[in-house]
């Protein structure tokens, strides 16, 4: 969900300045109002009970970040939705309204994680715009990994360089026939 992007993209930052989740007193995800209405607003939110639900929470997307340092498919997975330590850090989680935040969506989806540690420290990242906002894009390089990472699930990595080729020069394509022909190929695949 596009909501949650930006926060995940902060806390994957923060996930590199913290050593361990064990040490975490607290986390913050300032956001705006839409943010957390849409993705924080629900018990689901808190306490998903499928794939969807961990993937359309704010507070869950941002916990798992801040304990792997990404978020991959297995992320919103039974294993991973069941993990102590991930359900230990969500009920140290709050999410809160900003203001300014507010004045700012939707020009920007601004999000802001504060973590406190244990030892007294604290531990503050700040994006405006998620990875692949066009004011904010990601590279031909970093999109191709992205691709092969998600599209992996359902397509071998041959059949998926062949897409990755056709769309390269889709725009040179007489027809999507051939297109369409390797999309149900990977269907076929599954």
């Amino acid at each position: 969900m596009f909501l949650v992007q930006t926060a995940i993209d902060t806390a994957i930052k923060l996930h590199h300045e913290i050593n361990d989740i064990d040490f975490i007193d607290g986390v913050e995800i300032h956001t705006f109002n839409m943010a957390k209405k849409v993705a924080a607003g629900s018990q689901d939110s808190w306490q998903p009970t499928s794939e969807v639900g961990a993937n359309h929470s704010l507070p869950y997307c941002v916990a798992v970040a801040l304990l792997n340092g990404n978020i991959t498919l297995e992320s919103f997975g039974e294993p991973q939705r069941s993990d102590h330590r991930l359900k230990a850090l969500l009920r140290k989680t709050k999410v809160m309204i900003d203001d300014d935040f507010n004045q700012q969506y939707p020009e920007s989806l601004p999000c802001r994680i504060l973590v406190s540690l244990l030892s007294g420290d604290k531990k503050a990242a700040e994006k405006q715009y998620p990875s692949g906002h066009p004011k904010n894009p990601m590279s031909v390089q970093r999109i191709e990994e992205k691709f092969f990472q998600w599209g992996g699930r359902n397509m071998k990595k041959q059949q998926l360089q062949k897409l990755l080729d056709l769309l390269d020069n889709i725009d040179q394509l007489e027809g999507l026939s051939g297109l369409c022909a390797l999309l149900r190929l990977g269907d076929q695949a599954l």
